[in-house]
């Protein structure tokens, strides 16, 4: 009994900071100090243990049970640490307290907004599906925008082609195909003159040809355009038909994460005034739980242990003043010498 009581005496010390062989000097008003700090840790310990595994299970999609472990013990950890630093104080810092103090706020706002997501996980699942359709339709409602804008552009420049196309179909019915003259000139023999020498003479070939109007190109040009619009204008028809259902897979399908979980719990819990209360008091429950240790610390009388801390240190102190006004007479007497 005596072994296993010396046990848990030395991990106490060991997890709040203190120094064994001190403790062993003080009396019960110690130890029972020491024994509510471990039960205030224990408490906090416990609460952000449960809080780091549903963070990391939640939110950071862990699915190995040992990793979401681990997190937790690193929470847990974090949390000692805090708590450490506060126990292991000298004197009453008042800046010391205003920092554990903003702590505190920050910690239970956060530990009570991932508390929620446990206590009304129905009533935020439900706000979440609320929120998500008031996107779907927003969404959907602009990507039909979107895809009615470029629509109609693709149509006015259709229209254009159309109504360009219908000019040039009129110019060719009046010359469906162009007439063109060639003159080609050849030599040819007139006659000789009088030394017997021949005469030439230029005579000039006309030829006349029907060839297709260039109209006709451009026309085709025109077409091929034209047939491209109607193409694009199909794919944007058929995905506005798809759009609502792509739009639900892809916002229905989505994680949840923390901000849209903190967005929800909002509403959730300001929309009546019995959830609002409930918040307040889990938001004081957790703040209370936090302070726990500030309060030992700072608002109760100081133990055994705190004063035979502050005494060795004013001991060592007077030791210390004492060697260095020793030193500096043994150097003074020696210079005067």
């Amino acid at each position: 009994m005596a072994w296993s009581e010396n046990w848990y005496d030395k991990l106490s010390c060991k997890i709040i900071g203190w120094n064994y062989d001190v403790l062993r000097q003080c009396g019960e008003a110690s130890y029972r100090t020491k024994n509510k700090y471990i039960s205030a840790l224990t408490i906090v310990s416990i609460i952000w243990s449960v809080i780091g595994y549903n963070f990391a299970s939640k939110y950071l999609d862990i699915k190995s049970t040992f990793a979401c472990l681990l997190v937790s013990l690193v929470f847990v950890m974090i949390v000692v640490s805090i708590e450490r630093i506060i126990i292991m104080k000298q004197g009453n810092s008042k800046v010391m307290f205003a920092f554990r103090f903003l702590i505190a706020i920050c910690m239970a706002i956060l530990g009570s907004f991932i508390f929620d997501q446990i206590l009304f996980a129905t009533d935020l699942e439900a706000q979440i599906q609320r929120d998500r359709e008031t996107e779907i339709k927003k969404t959907v409602a602009l990507r039909m925008e979107e895809c009615d804008k470029d629509i109609a552009k693709l149509t006015v420049n259709r229209d254009s082609l159309s109504k360009a196309n219908a000019i040039l179909y009129g110019k060719l019915k009046d010359n469906p195909t162009l007439e063109t003259t060639s003159v080609s000139t050849r030599q040819i023999v007139a006659g000789k003159d009088s030394l017997g020498n021949p005469i030439m003479r230029t005579v000039s070939d006309v030829s006349r040809n029907h060839v297709a109007n260039p109209l006709n190109k451009q026309v085709e040009d025109n077409n091929k355009a034209i047939q491209n619009i109607e193409n694009r204008i199909s794919e944007l028809q058929a995905r506005k038909i798809d759009t609502e259902e792509a739009v639900v897979k892809e916002i229905k399908n989505r994680k949840i994460g923390f901000m849209e979980d903190l967005a929800a719990s909002m509403v959730v819990i300001f929309q009546n005034a019995l959830t609002t209360i409930v918040y307040i008091l889990l938001f004081i429950f957790m703040w209370a739980l936090e302070m726990f240790v500030v309060s030992i610390s700072f608002a109760e009388k100081k133990c055994e242990y705190d004063i035979v801390v502050e005494h060795q240190l004013q001991v060592k102190n007077m030791e210390i003043e004492a060697s260095s006004k020793r030193l500096r007479e043994k150097y003074l007497t020696k210079n005067i010498d």
